[in-house]
C-alpha cells in the first residue's frame, strides 16, 4: 500500500513537472515565432 501510494505520489509530480515543462516550451516556442 505505501509503495502504491508513493508510486502515485511520483506520477502526480512527474505530471505537474511534464505540465510546466510543456507551458514554458510552448511559451519559448511562441517567442521564438514572435522573434
Amino acid at each position: 500500500v505505501t509503495l502504491y501510494k508513493s508510486l502515485g505520489t511520483f506520477a502526480q509530480d512527474l505530471f505537474a513537472a511534464v505540465s510546466v515543462y510543456d507551458q514554458a516550451r510552448a511559451r519559448g516556442l511562441g517567442a521564438e515565432i514572435e522573434f
